[in-house]
C-alpha cells in the first residue's frame, strides 16, 4: 500500500464522530476546553489536570473534528515553546491515538513560569498545519 493510499485510509477511520454533533470537545466539560477553530476543523483540548503549574508533569486529551463531517486531519507532533526565552520543553511528548479523532498526550511540562506557547502540528496527505494556544503559567 502507498503511503497515500496508507493516509487516506488513515483520514478515512478518523472521521468525527459524536464530537462535531455535540460540539467539538464538549464532552471535556465546559471550564475546562480550550479550542482552535480553523475554516477546516477545530482543536479542542484539555489538561490533566486542569490546573497547570511550573514543573508538574501533565497531559492533555485532543480532539479532532472536521468541518460538515468532512475528513479529520492526523495529529502529527505536539510540543511547547516559550516565545519569551527561545526555547521548548525538557520532555518529548508522547501521542496516543484513541479513535474517532480524540487523542492523549502524556509527557507534558512546562520547566518555569511564563507564557508558553502549546504547538499542535496537524496534517493530512498533503500538508501540516500548526495551531498554536497560549498557556500562562506561574
Amino acid at each position: 500500500m502507498s503511503w497515500r493510499a496508507a493516509g487516506a485510509a488513515a483520514l478515512l477511520a478518523l472521521l468525527p464522530g459524536p464530537a462535531l454533533a455535540t460540539g467539538c470537545g464538549s464532552e471535556f466539560g465546559a471550564a475546562d476546553v480550550r479550542r482552535i477553530v480553523r475554516p477546516q476543523y477545530t482543536l479542542a483540548y484539555r489538561p490533566e489536570p486542569a490546573e497547570l503549574e511550573t514543573d508538574q508533569l501533565f497531559a492533555l486529551r485532543v480532539v479532532l473534528c472536521g468541518r460538515d463531517g468532512g475528513p479529520v486531519p492526523l495529529l502529527v507532533r505536539v510540543g511547547a515553546w516559550m516565545p519569551d526565552h527561545g526555547h521548548g520543553m525538557n520532555y518529548a511528548t508522547i501521542l496516543t491515538a484513541e479513535g474517532d479523532g480524540y487523542w492523549r498526550i502524556d509527557g507534558m511540562m512546562f520547566h518555569m513560569p511564563g507564557r508558553w506557547e502549546l504547538v499542535f502540528d496537524v496534517g493530512t496527505p498533503l500538508r501540516t498545519d500548526r495551531l498554536v494556544a497560549e498557556e500562562e503559567v506561574e
